[in-house]
């Protein structure tokens, strides 16, 4: 795969950053934080954390807590940290960074989409479905301020908000959310898209 290519590039990367920079090097914390994430997407998470935490050391090392360019480094952290079950750990280091976000709008709108997306995730993961909801509602309205009606984005976003509610038990609402978010794939996917049988097993779940 993709990643099982990088990854040999991305070592050699960090090794001759760190034999030829300074460790507190901003060009060291960022190639860390790259292998980081082959890693994590490769699987290997454990090893993905102790990366995404040296360049979240390195980074902080170098630039204010508040630094627009922190929450790359921090983004990755959290998304480890909810990889291995540390989900009170990753909606702290996610909550950091949103009014540093919101600071830098509108240039920072996608980063804060993603910032808000995966913070619903957590919320999800614990079972906070309320709270998921109410982040996934912002990152909706976020997400349609700037991208068009029929987006993959918006489909994700209303995918994720209708199970929200069609966990917490409020079932018209998740049916009414749901069939919207069938309505945007249907125009952005083509017509044998995995992400259809998604769609319409939950809303049979629903009927049922």
């Amino acid at each position: 795969c993709q990643y099982e290519r990088a990854l040999p590039l991305l070592l050699k990367g960090v090794a001759i950053k760190k034999e030829c920079l300074p460790y507190e090097h901003f060009d060291v914390a960022n190639s860390l934080r790259m292998l980081s994430t082959c890693c994590e997407m490769m699987g290997e998470v454990n090893k993905a954390m102790r990366l995404a935490e040296e360049a979240h050391f390195i980074a902080l090392s170098r630039l204010p807590r508040n630094h627009a360019d922190i929450v790359v480094f921090v983004q990755q952290l959290a998304a480890c940290k909810r990889k291995t079950g540390n989900l009170d750990e990753a909606i702290q280091l996610i909550q950091q960074c949103i009014p540093i976000q919101k600071s830098n709008l509108p240039a920072s709108r996608r980063n804060l989409c993603t910032l808000l997306n995966n913070l619903g995730l957590c919320y999800q993961d614990k079972g906070m479905f309320r709270e998921a909801m109410r982040t996934w509602e912002d990152c909706l309205v976020a997400r349609r301020s700037f991208l068009p009606p029929d987006h993959p984005s918006i489909g994700y976003t209303l995918w994720n908000l209708g199970i929200a509610c069609k966990e917490k038990g409020d079932v018209m609402a998740a049916s009414e959310i749901l069939r919207e978010c069938l309505s945007v794939r249907e125009r952005c996917l083509p017509p044998h898209h995995p992400s259809f049988t998604n769609v319409l097993r939950a809303l049979g779940d629903i009927a049922f």
